[in-house]
């Protein structure tokens, strides 16, 4: 679709005068940067047409619109088109597509920042609320949403597994598959379970001016295990840091100040942690197969391999202490020897 046909378009669907329009990175759909000649900026982004899409992107709209009553300018807000909605469908000569706007959060990613403690710890509070936010809402879209990227449904990425080529890491990979169905599956059942993020990515995170964190692309909302949320934090926010469960343990306290963990679920994040890397490389070395040039969505990989090469050098049981030492509980086990 050439770039005035989108400017008109947004001009007439938004009414919004735009100056430039920018792409931007994206994984499965096309995203925008757009200045107006106001001097605002919004994001839009743009799918495949479908109902499955319309559905999703609804669900979306409806949660972001749920956290930004709680919530001071930490989430982009939908923007309403001129006919009232969230969302409009444009045609090209070809295909058809859907069309959404978004506020702009400004910031720096943390991607391209150098993160200390501090802001380690900022993390922590920020996915905290979040999931003190989500922890009463509902959507059944996003709940019947049964897929590869959400860590209870790990086992749908074994079909991945051969596009990994290095025979050493599909092994450290399956190793963690066997793990996570020997010590998680039996307790997922038994588990809170709550509406999550399921991607706080150093990506998705950003800091502001006012050293305030914010998070952006809900893309991948589902409904999963609570503790998943916090374990997918602690992985992003640690996994290229020179001590990696210094790093995460600083994410874990500050979020369970906010969301009490309990005992059965901080014994679980080495597992989970190392389940949410598993999806990454699988989906990644899939990617590199179908699209190698989409850089975006290998962005990550090298420190994904690098975190699961470390993990699979140390014993559960020491991860644990070490995350049960952070949050000041009792360590009932003995350390393992590195």
């Amino acid at each position: 679709m050439e770039t005035l046909q989108l400017k008109k378009f947004v001009r007439e669907s938004y009414g919004l005068n735009i100056k430039s329009l920018k792409k931007l990175n994206g994984y499965d759909n096309e995203n925008y940067l757009l200045d107006s000649h106001e001097g605002k900026r919004f994001i839009l982004k743009k799918y495949p047409f479908s109902k499955n899409n319309i559905s999703l992107i609804s669900s979306e709209n409806d949660c972001l619109i749920h956290l930004n009553k709680k919530s001071n300018n930490s989430y982009p807000s939908p923007i309403f088109s001129r006919n009232n909605e969230y969302l409009e469908i444009i045609c090209s000569k070809k295909d058809k597509y859907i069309i959404r706007v978004l506020s702009y959060l400004k910031g720096k990613f943390l991607g391209e920042i150098q993160v200390t403690d501090d802001i380690l710890t900022s993390i922590g509070e920020l996915v905290g609320k979040l999931s003190r936010h989500l922890n009463n809402y509902s959507n059944d879209s996003i709940s019947s949403r049964k897929w590869e990227w959400d860590i209870q449904y790990l086992n749908l990425n074994k079909k991945f597994l051969r596009y990994i080529e290095d025979p050493k890491e599909r092994k450290i990979v399956i190793y963690f598959f066997q793990q996570f169905d020997e010590f998680v599956k039996p307790k997922l059942e038994k588990l809170r379970t709550s509406i999550i993020h399921n991607d706080t990515n150093e990506w998705n995170v950003l800091i502001k001016k006012n050293k305030e964190l914010g998070i952006i692309d809900f893309g991948d909302l589902t409904e999963s295990q609570l503790v998943n949320e916090v374990a997918i934090s602690m992985t992003y926010a640690s996994y290229d840091k020179e001590k990696p469960l210094s790093s995460a343990s600083l994410v874990l306290k500050s979020y369970n100040k906010i969301m009490r963990l309990t005992d059965t679920e901080v014994s679980l994040i080495y597992y989970l942690m190392a389940a949410k890397l598993c999806i990454s490389v699988c989906n990644s070395a899939y990617s590199k197969k179908i699209n190698p040039k989409n850089k975006y969505a290998l962005i990550s990989e090298k420190s994904a391999w690098r975190m699961l090469k470390y993990l699979i050098k140390i014993s559960p049981i020491h991860a644990e202490n070490i995350f049960r030492k952070a949050l000041n509980r009792k360590i009932t086990r003995v350390k393992s020897i590195k």
